[in-house]
Formats: C-alpha cells, sequence, structure tokens
C-alpha cells in the first residue's frame, strides 16, 4: 500500500505493531506493508545457507559495480522499472540462481565456489557472460561490463 502524509515524517522507518515502514527512494514513494509471520522451514533453512556461501564468494568490487550499472540501465526500461533490481546484490542473487536452474547437474548453490567458478568458466563469472547465456535480459552497453567475480 502507497502511505501519504498530510505533513511528511521525515525518513520515519521501521516496525510498528504487525507493519513495516519504509521509503523506497528509486519509487520515491513511502511503503507500508504488513510484516508476515511464517514458520521457519527447510527451505528458509536452506536459502540461508545458499545466501551464506554464494555471498561468501566475495565478489570483487568491479564485478559490483558492473551489477549495479546494469541494474541502473534495467530501470530504464519501462518493462522492467518494477521489477525488484533496485541494487546489485538483487541482481547477483538473480544470477547465480538463474544459473543454478539452467543447470542443475553442475551447479548447486550450497557447495559453489570461486575455483569452480573459474575452471567450469561459468557464465556468472561477468554480467556479459550472463548476458550471453540467456540468465538476465540485455541491457543498454551489457557488453562493456566485463569485470570478473
Amino acid at each position: 500500500m502507497k502511505v501519504l502524509f498530510k505533513h511528511l515524517i521525515a525518513g520515519y522507518t521501521g516496525k510498528m505493531d504487525d507493519a513495516v515502514i519504509y521509503y523506497n527512494k528509486f519509487l520515491n514513494k513511502v511503503i507500508i506493508r504488513k510484516n508476515p509471520q511464517m514458520p521457519i522451514g527447510e527451505h528458509h533453512k536452506r536459502f540461508k545457507r545458499i545466501s551464506q556461501n554464494i555471498y561468501g564468494l566475495q565478489p570483487s568490487q568491479g564485478y559490483r559495480d558492473d551489477l549495479y550499472l546494469y541494474a541502473c540501465n534495467l530501470r530504464k526500461i519501462k518493462s522492467h522499472r518494477y521489477d525488484g533490481i533496485l541494487v546489485w546484490n538483487n541482481l547477483y542473487s538473480k544470477i547465480m540462481f538463474a544459473m543454478a536452474k539452467a543447470m542443475p547437474g553442475t551447479v548447486n548453490l550450497e557447495t559453489i565456489t570461486r575455483a569452480q567458478i573459474e575452471a567450469e568458466n561459468l557464465p556468472c563469472r561477468t554480467v556479459r557472460q550472463a548476458v550471453e547465456a540467456g540468465l538476465i535480459t540485455a541491457v543498454k552497453d551489457w557488453q562493456t561490463l566485463t569485470h570478473q567475480m
């Protein structure tokens, strides 16, 4: 739900009762949503292990900058403006999960290592390779995003 204030509350974010309130600078809106209450299941624990492993690979600063530039260029396309890819880590997760889906026998995100990525020349090494492999869509100047992970 979009929230409108008669007198804008500057910078108010956080939790209130069972709601979460935050400001999205890309949408230029304050958003309030219900805080979900879910029991922790095995799929949550698996997602946690995967996230810890893929972010434990520590992508280089150049690679993260390329991901951020890609995300900025993707937001300029009207059909992708609200895809949820606002910063580099959203795109990084999307690339890794798309790669695991495209290569189920080769890639296991719970155990993937940087050495495996380099040895098998997996498409997540650069943003350009990810676009060429079809993991993400092509945007303006995607050919120049060649910093390695």
